[in-house]
Order: structure tokens, then sequence, then C-alpha cells
């Protein structure tokens, strides 16, 4: 009985994994409609969106809740690049006509995080409002971008060294991860910080140069890409895998704690939003325009700016269940409910029968 019961409930969990691990189909949902250009999308777990978007004067960072869309800031700097976490906390970069500032919103009001006379780009925050940046280190006279980190009381400088450390991103665990150069040695790498010890990756084929863009999930995969005549994507999760391979541009990506990694991949003018997982590749977007700067959150929800013809506009895909997969399922836990009350029933009755003897 207990074998029957078991091997029951184990077809049970294979039909999940597969409906769970198969590409949903996406339905895709325009979320901005203006005359000027939407950029730079961020998307927590919520659904809450972030972006920089044109207002006629300079970019200006908005936020789209349940609710309804805010505009965060007003002024007379370009605000850029901006991350939002699933507390709705958003950071992002302001640049002005003398240097480039780091702004964070708290869920209530805006503060200028960095205020000095040099440049402070790219930050990123992660869900425990820990936030990460590059900045300006001078030795001498000769500036050379270093890591910062706010752990949420004060600021700390991360790497002191005369190479450019750039882009950096951070994990719930505080594992940064982010792009180093040297002068002699003009091939980028990705640095993995856990707080003690520092671990260098690069693309395996001395044909790569540029590792780039590292991206850090909670799981310690990093995602990157690395430079051979065009742009490659690289996954690292204990061992380094190259993800694609063909001629045209993999760029600006993302990585979800789930282990899904999306991307914009094209040439020319034409750029596509595309989704990996264990192995497959999905193509979400197929027109012929320019879509990219995609984000991705824990439910496979995607988030990119694409061209409709006239300006940048932000687009929302959420993957939808397939009939066939739903009804898999439900088929399947049907039949055990009804094998379940069978045998309950067959039970009972014998233990009837055994009174009446």
């Amino acid at each position: 009985m207990k074998r029957i019961i078991s091997a029951l409930f184990l077809v049970l969990i294979i039909l999940a994994a597969n409906v769970a691990c198969a590409f949903m189909p996406y339905e895709i949902t325009q979320i901005t409609d203006n005359d000027y250009d939407d950029l730079y999308p961020s998307i927590n777990d919520n659904g809450y969106l972030t972006w920089s978007g044109w207002d006629g004067s300079d970019y200006e960072i908005y936020l789209k809740n349940s609710l309804a869309t805010t505009q965060l800031t007003n002024n007379i700097l370009n605000d850029e690049y901006p991350h939002i976490n699933n507390s709705g906390h958003i950071v992002w970069q302001g640049t002005g006509n003398e240097d480039s500032e780091i702004f964070y919103y708290n869920g209530l009001a805006a503060t200028q995080m960095t205020d000095n006379d040099d440049n402070d780009y790219l930050p990123n925050i992660n869900n425990n409002n820990e936030i990460v940046w590059h900045g300006c280190v001078y030795f001498e006279t000769i500036p050379y971008y270093n890591i910062f980190h706010y752990n949420g009381v004060t600021a700390n400088q991360v790497t002191n060294e005369e190479t450019h450390n750039i882009a950096p991103d951070i994990n719930d665990n505080g594992y940064i991860a982010w792009d180093r150069s040297e002068n002699i040695n003009p091939k980028y790498r990705i640095v993995i910080f856990d707080g003690l010890i520092e671990t260098e990756l690069v693309a395996p084929e001395d044909d790569f140069i540029y590792n780039t863009y590292a991206k850090i999930n909670n799981n310690e995969e990093v995602a990157w890409v690395a430079y051979d005549g065009d742009y490659e994507l690289f996954l690292y999760d204990g061992l380094i895998n190259q993800l694609t391979d063909n001629e045209y541009w993999d760029f600006r990506h993302n990585i979800n704690d789930n282990g899904y990694i999306t991307w914009g991949g094209g040439k020319d003018d034409e750029s596509e939003i595309f989704l990996y997982y264990n192995g497959d590749v999905l193509q979400v977007t197929n027109n012929d325009r320019n879509d990219w700067y995609p984000d991705i959150n824990n439910s496979q929800f995607l988030v990119w700016s694409g061209f409709d013809g006239n300006d940048y506009e932000i687009f929302l895909a959420k993957p939808v269940p397939e009939p066939s997969s739903i009804l898999q399922l439900s088929v399947g836990l049907l039949g055990v409910m009804l094998f379940w009350k069978r045998r309950t029933q067959e039970t009972q009755n014998k233990g009837i029968l055994n009174i009446m003897v």
C-alpha cells in the first residue's frame, strides 16, 4: 500500500517538475506609452517597476507599483540606471554638469548618498538595503575606479588599487561581483568577493577579452559577457559555462535566484529579448525593432526597454501556464485523490466485515 502511494506521489512530482522547468508562453504588455524615451527598467519580486524616463529636459526616475505610477525625481540632473529591491527601495546615479552622484530612495524620500567632486557610477542594491557602486580614487594625480559598499550604516571602500574596478553587483548574502582591469593586463576579469576572499573568473578561451558586466544571484551564480569580436554570455555555477556562441552581441543580461538568465541579443539596429534556463533558450520577442536592458524577478517576470517606432517604451512579460500543463497536473492530482479515496473505502469495508464475522 505504502509503496503504491509513494510511487503515485513520485509520478506527481515528476509531472510538476516537467511543468515548472518547461518554458511557459509569455504575455507581453506595454507599460508606458508616451513621446519620450523610457530606459533601464528594473523589477522586484512584488512586480514593482522602476525606470529612467525623459521628461522633456532630462531623465527622471519613475516607480510603478500595484496602484499607480509615480515620478520620484524632478531636478536638473540626468537620473539613470535605477535598481529596485523587494522593499521598494531604489538606487540610481544622478549626473549633472560637474559629476555623477549616487542617490537612494527608501520608500518615503530620496537621499544623496555621495557628495564629492568625482564621478560615482552604476549603483546596485540588495534586499538588505546594502548598496554598491564604483567611484574615483586618486593615486597621486591618476584616477582609478574602485568599489564602494554601503552596509546600511556607513559607506566603506572595498578596493583600493591602481586599477579599474567597475560595475559592481551585490546579493543578499553580501557577496559582491564586479569587473577588474589592469594596465599591464587589459583582459578584464570578473571578481567575486565574499567579504574575505576574492575569486577571479575569465572566459577560458584566449580569444575572449573584456570579461565584463557581472551579475550575481543569491546562490552565488554569476553571469557575465566576454568579447571575442562580439559579446557572448557565460555562467559560473561552480564551473564556467559558455551559454551563447553566435555572430551577434549578447549583452545587458540579468540572472534571478532560480537560475534563469535574460539578455538582449542582436546586431545592427535589431535586438531581441532571450531567456535561458538549464540549457534551453527561449526567444521572448520577435520583431524588427530594438529590445534591450531586460531584467527578471524570481517569478520569471521580464521587463525591458523596447523601441515602438517612435521612442523607447517599457514592456512587461509574464509567463502564462499553458492549458495542457494545468490539465496534466490537475489530472494527476485527481487520480491520486480518487485512488486514496477508493483504498480508504476498501479498508473501511474490510474492517466492517471483520466486525460482523
